[in-house]
């Protein structure tokens, strides 16, 4: 036999043990995102109820929680669901601080990182730049950031309504500090809201106190006129 002939197998043999490689890299990868998956499970679910409920009773969550996305990041460092736990994780972290403390400022800071880096890895998804909205408006840092935020979460996201909200709180009660082109996004998503949820956004704008910004809009409605009076009516009753 000829050493010519040795030739296809052992180019075989390479190609066969490139393949087996490639594979296994590639099988290494899926149980990687898969087992990261398994690890930030529920984190999303809990971390609504902190934000909703603001105390927790076992201390030892938030670390244990952190310690998951984080090491659910490190399998998958692009995952943006990851980021966006980690900045609203951050963001819960903020409040359990006196307002500009240093644990406050840091933490807060730390929320501001990942959220821009989950922006960074999906920018068209309106409830990453929402949350950003949250977090700067709690920080009351109206800048360029904050006129992009709102600008972005109007654009991506007009008609889900829990944007609306995030986006209507946080425009009207920074209004003087907003640029022409903010003001406009913010108007447009509140005509949308009205159509989509009139009497939440009527109440959501008489508990935080905008609601005159509401009425050019509402008085040529006859529908939004009668919700609005039927609210001040309530409310009077439980005076």
């Amino acid at each position: 036999m000829s050493i010519n002939s040795k030739k296809p197998s052992i180019h075989l043999l390479i190609t066969a043990i490139l393949v087996v490689i490639t594979l296994a890299l590639a099988s290494t990868y899926v149980i990687a995102l898969v087992y990261a998956n398994i690890i930030a499970s529920s984190t999303s679910g809990v971390l609504a109820a902190w934000a909703r409920e603001g105390a927790i009773t076992d201390q030892s969550e938030p670390e244990i929680l952190r310690n998951r996305l984080k090491r659910a990041l490190t399998m998958a460092p692009d995952n943006p669901e990851y980021l966006e736990r980690l900045a609203r994780y951050y963001q819960w972290r903020s409040t359990q601080y006196k307002p500009e403390s240093s644990e406050n400022l840091e933490a807060s800071q730390l929320a501001l990182d990942y959220y821009t880096q989950a922006i960074g890895a999906v920018p068209s998804w309106p409830y990453y730049w929402s949350g950003l909205i949250q977090l700067k408006h709690a920080l009351w840092q109206y800048d360029d950031e904050m006129e992009r935020a709102i600008q972005n979460a109007a654009r991506y996201g007009p008609w889900f309504d829990n944007n609306q909200n995030i986006i209507l709180l946080a425009g009207f009660q920074g209004w003087p500090y907003l640029s022409q082109a903010s003001r406009d996004s913010v108007i447009q998503v509140l005509e949308n809201a009205l159509k989509l949820q009139p009497k939440r956004v009527i109440t959501q704008s008489l508990d935080n106190g905008y609601s005159s910004y509401l009425l050019p809009i509402i008085n040529k409605d006859q529908e939004l006129k009668s919700i609005y009076i039927q609210e001040l009516i309530r409310r009077k009753r439980l005076l």
